[in-house]
């Protein structure tokens, strides 16, 4: 008697030569389905109604990649620059209730004054330097930084240089991510709320805005899934508030396809 086999999902099917040809094609069609489940279920499709210029989402811990958008392509930084600003701030400027209120108004609220205000510290020019040997120490080949604050168009980077910064940031200065979850800071007595929607929630483990004309709304989001540190990031959506709506799609995405 002879046999025919089909391997799908894993699996070898025998049939007879005198089985039922249709229930054979019934069956291989069932089982062609299974198979098509698991492999969207192990290689989704991209989330619909992306409308960005590159991002990914990424785990940090185990360094696995679930979807990644242009990770190459080059994009104005903003204010996401000032992650940078606080290393460096943090390793080369002494300890003082001063430079740690600087860093917190930066993470909070995005202040420029408090980036201009820290390089001063040590010295503009110098700061800048320091910021730009960072980016080499770092391998961030494709970044270049132009200014501390990120108002300038010419400081850039990519989504693989950004995953470099993050996962520095987050194994040698996880401070600067903690700070970003406060609810407010106080900049000459007044008490200013947090620009960023994801600061309240508790799986946010930190952050990080960013907006100018040139760049329109990046996002550099940590978030704990399943107890893994999870990074989004989101460059290039259409106005402030796309960015968390981007970033939300991606979560929704990743909790739906990885759990």
């Amino acid at each position: 008697m002879l046999l025919a086999a089909f391997f799908v999902g894993g699996y070898f099917w025998l049939f007879s030569e005198k089985e039922d040809l249709l229930q054979k094609e019934k069956s291989f069609q069932f089982f062609s389905t299974i198979a098509t489940n698991e492999l969207i279920k192990q290689y989704p499709a991209p989330p619909d109604h992306l409308a960005l210029q590159s991002a990914v989402v990424i785990n940090l811990q185990t360094d696995y990649t679930y979807l990644e958008v242009q990770p190459k392509k080059a994009w104005p930084l903003a204010s996401l620059t000032k992650i940078l600003t606080a290393i460096v701030a943090f390793e080369h400027l002494p300890s003082s209730e001063e430079r740690d209120l600087l860093v917190k108004q930066m993470m909070v609220v995005s202040s420029n004054e408090a980036a201009e205000k820290l390089a001063s510290l040590y010295g503009k020019e110098e700061f800048l330097s320091l910021m730009r040997r960072k980016t080499l120490k770092l391998q961030m080949k494709n970044t270049s930084i132009d200014d501390v604050s990120g108002l300038s168009p010419n400081n850039q980077s990519t989504i693989n240089d950004l995953v470099r910064l993050a996962h520095y940031t987050l194994q040698k200065h996880p401070k600067i991510f903690q700070l970003s979850r406060e609810t407010n800071v106080v900049i000459d007595d007044k008490i200013i709320e947090s620009n960023n929607d994801f600061v309240g929630r508790k799986d946010f483990l930190g952050g990080k805005t960013g907006y100018t004309n040139e760049a329109s709304g990046n996002l550099l989001s940590l978030f704990e899934y399943h107890g893994q540190p999870i990074l989004i990031i989101v460059l290039g959506t259409e106005s402030k508030a796309a960015r968390f709506y981007q970033t939300n799609i991606l979560f929704e995405w990743i909790s739906k396809f990885y759990n």
